[in-house]
């Protein structure tokens, strides 16, 4: 016997992606706005062959797609690259084990949310995105702070050699 993807899948491969796809390919630029797939052809296409309609295609990068187009899951991409970028950042500090450790769970909730959208999670904000908020949010204050201290003590030091040579010269 050959496998049902329908079952395995949920549907997913069978019935909403290959629908929420040729709508993707009708406005692949910027999209057809927020919950598209309810909004637009594909939804009556998913409801013929499921016998309803879910509020999402079960992929975070389908969903933005057809909602908001390749620019908006460009923009979403870029943030994720940023949030890495500044997670590997603080996961190479020195000196302070703290700092090293909230970079590595930013990188862990980042991958964790980048891997989990493929079967089904989101990248919308919901209530269970609270905790990555918040481990991002603290990366990035943290992250900033130590940028900012570091160019202070960089633009201090030409003007403490400039004073230092003033001194030396009176």
């Amino acid at each position: 016997t050959g496998i049902d993807w329908n079952t395995v899948s949920a549907g997913r491969l069978t019935n909403i992606w290959p629908p929420v796809i040729d709508q993707i390919k009708k406005s692949p630029l910027i999209g057809g706005g927020r919950y598209a797939m309810l909004r637009k052809e594909c939804f009556w296409e998913i409801l013929a062959l499921e016998g309803e309609v879910p509020s999402h295609p079960h992929n975070a990068y389908l969903e933005i797609l057809v909602d908001a187009g390749a620019l908006g899951l460009l923009l979403c991409l870029t943030i994720m690259a940023a949030i890495i970028y500044i997670s590997g950042s603080l996961m190479r500090v020195r000196g302070n084990p703290t700092v090293a450790l909230l970079g590595v769970v930013s990188l862990i909730a980042s991958v964790g949310l980048l891997t989990a959208a493929i079967p089904g999670a989101g990248f919308y904000p919901s209530e269970s995105f609270v905790p990555y908020l918040v481990v991002w949010g603290a990366a990035l204050r943290v992250y900033s702070e130590r940028r900012a201290r570091a160019m202070a003590v960089n633009t201090s030091a030409p003007a403490l050699e400039h004073t230092l040579a003033e001194a030396s010269h009176r």
